[in-house]
């Protein structure tokens, strides 16, 4: 099993969801999914690959034709359940883009019928965080910044931890450039 990411730490529900049967339409089953995913994650249940796969091929096969961006988010939830990183920073890539998007469209403002601003902004937080876990810290960093950048546009929070987190960002590239030296000859 893998040891939980010192960098991940997405809002977690406290309770693992109840199996439902009926769902009242297709986001709806997302949601759900997307709560089952976050709640393994909180719990470090990444030993259930299996799960985590299975879901995937799900949601890939009912909603591969949707450009709705919660897909993508689950997508990457999917993927941070197996430990690639990369396929779902891909996938978060996907999803922040089709969230700009609609945030600068009317016409696509009915994409944001299930998010907020603040989502989209966890939502940075979060590809930054992918970024920090494969150790591309440059990324990290420059997409943290563009996170609280846009929460104080938008006049949300920032708070200490978020300015904790960038900074631990910062030192970690510093320290893995410092490293690089040192086992690199001249």
């Amino acid at each position: 099993m893998e040891a939980k990411s010192k960098y991940l730490s997405l809002a977690h529900p406290k309770t693992n969801p109840k199996n439902r049967r009926k769902f009242e339409d297709d986001i709806d089953k997302l949601w759900f999914l997307r709560q089952k995913l976050i709640y393994n994650l909180d719990y470090n249940k990444r030993g259930k690959l299996t799960w985590a796969i299975n879901l995937e091929n799900h949601i890939l096969s009912c909603f591969n034709k949707s450009n709705d961006p919660f897909i993508f988010e689950c997508l990457s939830l999917c993927r941070e359940v197996k430990g690639d990183h990369k396929l779902a920073i891909s996938y978060l890539e996907k999803n922040i883009k089709l969230l700009k998007n609609a945030t600068a469209s009317q016409k696509k403002r009915w994409l944001l019928s299930s998010y907020s601003l603040r989502d989209l902004c966890a939502e940075m937080k979060n590809l930054a965080l992918y970024y920090a876990e494969i150790e591309d810290y440059d990324n990290a960093i420059k997409n943290y910044q563009q996170a609280i950048k846009f929460s104080k546009s938008n006049h949300f929070r920032v708070s200490k931890e978020d300015k904790k987190v960038l900074q631990d960002m910062v030192t970690d590239r510093d320290e893995a450039l410092m490293l690089k030296k040192c086992v690199l000859p001249s």
